[in-house]
């Protein structure tokens, strides 16, 4: 409740807990203060007709580090049979905008993948999301 003084009184009297609250809003927005953010990624589907998926997701990958996501904040599980396959006109890259005169940027560079192949599974995907480490193998959230 915000109380005045009087109808005219431009001084604005805050209980004591609201003015505690005021107060660490003010220093966390100086401080900076940010969450800790994490991101699991999962491209489950394979072959190379599904080129978009296991693409979108380094490209998602590039974007988090872009924005300031470390890299042991992300977590990705993609079956990861798509860069290397036999079709993939250009071995080992992974492009998810080609433009009209170049291939585009790369997304596959530098994507880590944890998770891939046969390890990718709704199990494996749930132990990850619910920090089973005993039952995913590997990192968890």
């Amino acid at each position: 409740m915000i109380n005045r003084q009087s109808p005219n009184d431009s001084k604005i009297l805050l209980p004591q807990n609201m003015k505690l609250l005021v107060a660490v809003c003010l220093l966390a927005a100086l401080y900076g203060v940010q969450a800790d953010n994490w991101a699991v990624l999962v491209a489950g589907s394979n072959g190379f007709w599904n080129y978009r998926h296991q693409t979108d997701i380094c490209h998602s990958y590039q974007i988090l580090i872009t924005n300031g996501i470390p890299a042991d904040h992300i977590i990705v599980l993609s079956y990861d049979d798509v860069a290397n396959s036999t079709q993939n006109p250009v071995k080992g890259k992974l492009f998810n905008k080609p433009t009209y005169d170049k291939p585009g940027k790369d997304v596959y560079a530098g994507c880590k993948i944890d998770y891939s192949g046969d390890a990718v599974t709704p199990e494996n995907f749930l132990a990850v999301i619910t920090g089973d480490a005993k039952t995913a193998g590997g990192r968890v959230l």
